[in-house]
C-alpha cells in the first residue's frame, strides 16, 4: 500500500539528497572554484534546518495528524476529452503571445542575426529586452507577448493531470513541454524550462493521490521512467544551450563539463563571493524584487530601491574565469534581513509548504495542486536561488488558475465527488 508518508517526506528527501551532492561536488572541487569558508557554510546550514524544522513541526500545531490518503469513498472524474481540447486552445494563446514576442525580439537582435554570428551577443540583447532598456521595440507588444507566453506555466499543471489519464487525449499534456522548450531556446533560456518542467511533473506526482490504489501504483511506476527521460533530456538541453552561448571557446568539452559542475557547485562560491562585498540590508527589496519593481512603475518608490531582473555576475573561479549570479536561496534573504531573515523566513517557508501539501489530501483544487508543485519545485532549486522573488506572477498564474478552476467545475471537466 502507498501511504501518505512517501507524499509528505518526498520534498524533504529532494531537498536532503540535493544538497549531500552540493557540498560533495563543491568542497571535492575540482575545477578551483572558491571554496565557502565556515561562516558562509553556517549561514547556508542554518536556512536548511530552518526549512526543515519549519516543514516538519508544521503540523504539530494546526494539522490533525492522520497519516491516511484521501476517502475511499471520494474519486475524481476527469472529461478528458473536453481536458485535452481546453489544453490545445491555452496552447493556442501562448503560441501566439510567443510569436508576438518574436516580433521584437527580431528587432533586438538583428533580425536574428545575432542568434548566428554572436549567440552571447543576442541572450544579453534579450535580457535587456525584458529589462525594458532597449528603445527601438514595442515593450507594450513584448509585455502583451510575454504575460500570453508566460500561461505555459499554469498550462504546465493542467499538462501534468492530462497526460495521467489513459485515453488519446493525454498526449495533448505534453504541448506544454513542447511550447516551453521553443521558448527556451527563442530566448536562450534554461530556467524556464526548469520551471515548466518541474510543475508539470511535480503536478503529476500529486495528482496521483487522488487515483484509486491500483491506478496511483501504475502511475508512479510511469512517473519513475518519466524523471529518468526527464533527467537526460534536461541534460542535452543543457549542452545544447552551453554549446550555442560559447561558440566562441575551442575547447567546448571542457567548458561544458566545468559550467555543468558550476551549475550544481558553484552557487555556495558565489555567495562566498557577495558575503565579501557588504551592503546595507535590503527590508524586502530582494524577496519581493517583482512587486517592488511594479511600485517603481507607478512612481511610488524611487527605482533605485529594487534590483534588475537579473543578478550581477560573480567570478568564481581561482583560475580561469567561470562566472555566476545566482547565489543560493539564503542569499535573497540575507541581503533582506541578515541572519533572522534567513532563520525566520526558511521556517515559514518550510510551514507554509507543510501546510499546503497537507491541504491537498483533504480536497483537489487546481490552485492547492499548484501552490503544491511551486513548493516542492522551490525545495528542488534552493540550490540555485530563492524561487518567489518572481512573486507578482506567480499571483497571475494562480488568478488563472482559480479561473481555469471555476470553468472545469461549471462544465463538469474536473470534478472531485463522492461515490457509493
Amino acid at each position: 500500500m502507498i501511504s501518505k508518508r512517501l507524499y509528505v517526506t518526498f520534498p524533504i528527501a529532494i531537498l536532503v539528497l540535493e544538497w549531500i551532492l552540493v557540498f560533495y561536488l563543491h568542497f571535492n572541487n575540482p575545477y578551483h572554484f572558491i571554496t565557502i569558508s565556515k561562516g558562509t557554510f553556517s549561514i547556508i546550514m542554518l536556512g536548511l534546518i530552518c526549512l526543515l524544522m519549519g516543514y516538519l513541526t508544521a503540523h504539530s500545531f494546526y494539522l490533525n495528524g492522520k497519516n491516511d490518503m484521501p476517502d475511499v469513498s471520494q474519486k475524481i472524474y476527469v472529461d478528458q476529452r473536453a481536458l485535452g481540447i481546453f489544453v490545445l486552445i491555452i496552447s493556442g494563446i501562448v503560441l501566439l503571445g510567443l510569436l508576438i514576442s518574436v516580433q521584437e525580439i527580431a528587432k533586438a537582435t538583428n533580425g536574428f542575426k545575432l542568434y548566428f554570428t554572436n549567440p552571447f551577443q543576442a541572450r544579453v540583447r534579450i535580457v535587456m529586452l525584458q529589462e525594458g532598456s532597449i528603445q527601438n521595440i514595442s515593450k507594450l507588444n513584448f509585455k502583451f507577448g510575454s504575460y500570453l507566453t508566460s500561461l505555459m506555466f499554469p498550462l504546465s499543471i493542467l499538462g501534468g493531470i492530462a497526460i495521467a489519464q489513459k485515453s488519446r487525449w493525454r498526449f495533448t499534456g505534453l504541448f506544454p513541454l513542447i511550447l516551453v522548450i521553443i521558448y527556451s531556446l527563442l530566448y536562450l533560456n534554461r530556467f524556464g524550462l526548469i520551471t515548466s518542467l518541474g510543475l508539470w511533473f511535480f503536478t503529476l506526482i500529486y495528482y496521483s493521490i487522488y487515483l484509486p490504489e491500483n491506478e496511483r501504483k501504475t502511475l508512479l511506476k510511469k512517473i519513475a521512467l518519466y524523471a529518468v527521460l526527464a533527467i537526460v533530456f534536461v541534460s542535452l538541453f543543457f549542452y545544447l544551450i552551453l554549446s550555442i552561448r560559447a561558440f566562441y571557446i575551442s575547447d567546448i568539452g571542457y567548458y561544458i563539463k566545468r559550467s555543468f559542475y558550476a551549475y550544481f557547485a558553484g552557487s555556495p562560491a558565489a555567495f562566498e563571493k557577495l558575503l565579501n562585498e557588504p551592503q546595507p540590508l535590503m527590508y524586502g527589496a530582494s524577496s519581493f524584487r517583482s512587486v517592488v519593481k511594479w511600485f517603481g512603475r507607478l512612481g511610488l518608490v524611487e527605482t533605485g530601491q529594487y534590483l534588475g531582473a537579473h543578478n550581477a555576475f560573480k567570478n568564481i573561479s581561482l583560475g580561469s574565469p567561470m562566472t555566476m549570479n545566482t547565489f543560493t536561496f539564503v542569499k535573497t534573504l540575507y541581503e533582506d534581513f541578515g541572519i533572522l531573515g534567513v532563520a525566520f523566513i526558511t521556517t515559514i517557508w518550510g510551514a507554509l509548504a507543510r501546510y499546503f501539501i497537507e491541504k491537498g489530501f483533504q480536497k483537489f483544487s487546481l490552485l492547492n495542486l499548484f501552490i503544491i508543485a511551486v513548493f516542492v519545485l522551490s525545495f528542488l532549486m534552493t540550490f540555485y536561488e530563492f524561487f518567489f522573488q518572481g512573486i507578482t506572477m506567480f499571483i497571475y498564474w494562480s488568478f488563472v488558475l482559480v479561473a481555469f478552476g471555476r470553468y472545469f467545475e461549471t462544465k463538469g471537466i474536473i470534478t472531485y465527488v463522492k461515490y457509493a
